[in-house]
C-alpha cells in the first residue's frame, strides 16, 4: 500500500506499507515514510525512515534505517548536512539476548561547497560516526570515527578535467572490542583522476593516482604457559639474564611443550602505505601528421595504446619515497607486503575497420 500526499508544490509526503507471509514459517512487515521539501536551488530537505519487523521459526528481527539530507544555496555557496543511521536487532525466539548480527550506527556529515570559479568546484565534508555492535547479548558502543574530506573538481575546458580527493580519518575502538582483535586506525587517503585530450593532435590519456596511509596496531607474540604436553614450545630459561622471557628463549617441542604462542595487538601504531597508480594513453597518427605527406600516408593506418599500472603496499617509514614514486624503494624485500608493475603496449592497424584490421 503506497500513499503520497502533496500539501503544496514544494512538499511531498509518502507513506508505504507492505507485508510478506509464507504460511506459519515466515512473517514480515515493512513501514516506510519519506518527507521531501524542494524550493528550487535555495533550500532542499529530505528524510526517510524505513522499519522492517521479521519473524520466522528461529528468530525475530527489528531493522530500522534512516537517511536524511538538508542543504541550502546562496551566492553559489552550498552548505548542508547528511545523516545516516541504522539499528538492527536480532533475537532468538523466547530470548532477549541480541545475536551477533545485530548492529547500530549514527553518521553525521556536515558539508560546504563552492562552484562559481569557471569550472572549478571546491568542497569540504566533516564526518562523525558512532558504531555499536552486539557483545555477550548486549548492544555496546564499539567505535568512534572522525573524518575530513577535501575535494577539488575542475572541468573548465575540453583539454583537461581532473578530480582530487583528500581524506583524513581516525577510528578508535572501545576496550571491550580491542581484546577481540579490533585495532585503532588512522588513515590518510589521496586520490586523483585526470583525463587529458590534446585538441587536433590525436593524443588522449588518463592518469590515476591513489595513495593511502593507515596506522595499524603493531602485533606482538606472547608465550602463555599451559599444561605440559598440550603446548608446542618449551622455555629454555633466561639466557641473557635480563629478567624477561624473550622470543629467542623458546624453542618448538613435539611432545613435552608447556607453552603456546599467541599474537596480540599492542598500543603502538605503525604506518602501512598503499599506492595504486596507472596511466593510459592513446595515439592516432592520422590526426597529427599531414595526411598528404609521405610519412602521413605511411602512418595513417596506425594507432597505439599504452597502459602502465604500479601497485605497492609497504611498511616503508619514509613515506615520501612512496608518495613521490621513488621506484628504487618499490618491491623491497624488507618493507614491501605486496607489489606489482605491469605495462601493456598495443599497436593497431586500421583500428575498427570492418574490411581489415590487425
Amino acid at each position: 500500500l503506497n500513499l503520497t500526499y502533496l500539501p503544496s508544490k514544494n512538499l511531498v509526503i509518502n507513506s508505504f506499507f507492505g507485508f510478506l507471509r509464507q504460511g506459519t514459517l515466515f512473517k514480515s512487515n515493512r513501514y516506510k515514510n519519506t518527507v521531501r521539501y524542494n524550493s528550487g536551488n535555495a533550500i532542499n530537505a529530505f528524510y526517510n525512515i524505513d522499519y522492517v519487523k521479521t519473524e520466522n521459526t528461529n528468530f525475530t528481527s527489528k531493522w530500522t534505517r534512516q537517511e536524511g539530507e538538508s542543504k541550502f544555496n546562496v551566492f553559489g555557496l552550498t552548505s548542508g548536512l547528511n545523516y545516516l543511521a541504522e539499528n538492527k536487532e536480532e533475537f532468538n525466539l523466547n530470548s532477549d539476548s541480541l545475536l551477533d548480527g545485530s548492529l547500530k550506527y549514527y553518521d553525521f556529515v556536515p558539508y560546504i561547497s563552492y562552484e562559481k570559479i569557471n569550472g572549478l568546484k571546491l568542497s569540504f565534508r566533516y564526518s562523525f560516526r558512532k558504531d555499536y555492535a552486539a557483545l555477550s547479548g548486549n548492544m555496546l558502543e564499539q567505535a568512534n570515527a572522525k573524518g575530513q574530506f577535501y575535494e577539488i573538481d575542475y572541468s573548465g575546458n575540453r583539454t583537461i578535467n581532473t578530480h582530487l580527493t583528500i581524506v583524513l580519518r581516525n577510528k578508535i575502538f572501545e576496550k571491550e572490542f580491542k581484546v577481540k582483535g579490533f585495532k585503532d586506525s588512522k588513515t590518510v587517503l589521496i586520490r586523483s583522476i585526470s583525463n587529458i585530450r590534446l585538441l587536433n593532435s590525436g593524443l588522449s590519456g588518463s592518469i590515476f593516482y591513489e595513495v593511502s596511509t593507515q596506522k595499524s596496531a603493531k602485533l606482538q607474540q606472547i608465550f602463555v604457559k599451559v599444561e605440559k604436553g598440550k603446548g608446542n614450545f618449551i622455555y629454555l630459561g633466561d639466557l641473557n639474564k635480563n629478567g624477561i622471557q624473550d622470543e629467542n628463549e623458546f624453542e618448538p617441542a613435539l611432545f613435552d611443550g608447556d607453552y603456546i604462542k599467541i599474537t596480540t595487538p599492542t598500543d603502538e601504531l605503525f604506518p602501512v602505505i598503499n599506492l595504486k597508480t596507472s596511466t593510459n594513453w592513446r595515439m592516432r597518427f592520422s590526426e597529427f601528421i599531414n595526411k598528404n605527406s609521405t610519412l602521413g600516408k605511411i602512418l595513417k593506418p596506425f594507432s597505439t595504446e599504452t597502459f602502465w599500472r604500479v601497485e605497492e603496499n609497504s611498511r616503508e617509514e619514509d613515506l615520501k619515497k612512496i608518495y613521490l614514486l621513488n621506484f628504487s624503494s618499490f618491491q623491497n624485500i624488507k618493507n614491501t607486503l605486496h607489489g606489482s608493475n605491469f605495462i601493456q603496449q598495443d599497436v593497431f592497424v586500421n583500428e575498427n575497420s570492418y574490411e581489415f584490421s590487425l
